[in-house]
């Protein structure tokens, strides 16, 4: 992570990066389900909405952070939201804060079969790019029509 850091504040040049604690799949299932929401994806396995985990972790997170522009979290699970029933790598919104799924960069998860070098070096750029994505929509960018953009 602390290469992930190094970039975020490279890219948003002027703000000081802080890396919280990842959130476990065992800490989102202290959270009712109601307050959280959950589905199935296509392996069978649990999802969680993004929307509710910024809500019910993330959200409270970023409230009590006074001199935070904004605070993501990375967790281990898949997500989804109402809008992107299917999955999301993320989600990020200004009043919120963001959350970032690892989850679909796993090799288990991708069936890719690269040597340990490529996998961290494969894992660490979608990092990257989806992590500034989001904190991008933290700042009020939406998404560009741009196939290259990162927005």
């Amino acid at each position: 992570m602390s290469q992930l850091k190094t970039w975020l504040e490279a890219f948003y040049l002027g703000c000081k990066v802080e890396i919280l604690p990842k959130i476990y799949e065992a800490q989102l299932k202290q959270i009712p389900y109601s307050k959280l929401g959950t589905q199935k994806n296509y392996k069978d396995e649990p999802q969680y909405n993004a929307i509710g985990i910024l809500e019910q972790v993330i959200g409270p997170i970023q409230r009590s952070k006074a001199d935070a522009i904004g605070v993501i979290s990375f967790t281990d699970v898949d997500l989804f939201t109402k809008n992107l029933s299917n999955y999301c790598f993320g989600y990020g919104i200004p009043a919120l804060g963001g959350v970032q799924s690892l989850r679909r960069f796993m090799p288990d998860f991708t069936g890719e079969d690269n040597d340990k070098e490529t996998e961290e070096s494969l894992k660490l750029m979608r990092i990257c790019k989806i992590a500034t994505h989001e904190i991008g929509h933290m700042f009020g960018l939406g998404h560009c029509i741009f196939y290259q953009c990162l927005m």
